[in-house]
């Protein structure tokens, strides 16, 4: 594994959502959890590709909460 001045140098490092500690010189799989490998400040990237307007944040939090909400009465 090279170290993080080497990867640095060498252009864009990816790494993995879930285990940042993870850093390599290539695309691939996170070999603690198998994840993709995403490219470094890209983290939120699909999340900001998903939400494009403030009601579509809002539309995604109604239904997260109701869902919740469901789950929550049928558990009872």
């Amino acid at each position: 594994m090279e170290t993080t001045n080497q990867i640095q140098n060498a252009g864009p490092v990816y790494l993995c959502p879930c285990h940042p500690e993870v850093r390599q010189p290539d695309s691939g799989k996170c070999p603690k959890c198998r994840m993709h490998l995403v490219p470094e400040g890209t983290r939120f990237g699909m999340l900001r590709s998903m939400v494009k307007s403030p009601l579509q944040l809002f539309i995604m939090a109604a239904v997260m909460v109701a869902i919740t909400v469901a789950i929550m009465i049928t558990m009872r």
